[in-house]
């Protein structure tokens, strides 16, 4: 399943760069950034056809949970 496979290798990815403490802008080392940033935290939101759809907040948790980082939010604040 494709999807899985892309959370899979996202899991991957930031547990390997949590235990290497290495930032993922400039390969150097660092202390207190995340490895993980998201847009929102969003559920899921009305896509072109105004149908539902998942928003990242579930994949974003997904990973949040799996890997025991906290995403960086970038974008819309949680209401």
């Amino acid at each position: 399943m494709l999807i899985q496979e892309r959370m899979n290798a996202a899991f991957r990815i930031i547990s390997r760069l949590q235990n290497q403490n290495i930032s993922t802008e400039t390969n150097a080392p660092c202390s207190g950034s995340s490895p993980l940033i998201a847009i929102h935290h969003a559920k899921y939101y009305r896509d072109s056809d105004y149908q539902l759809s998942l928003g990242p907040g579930p994949f974003v948790t997904a990973l949040e949970s799996a890997t025991g980082v906290q995403a960086h939010v970038v974008g819309k604040p949680p209401s």
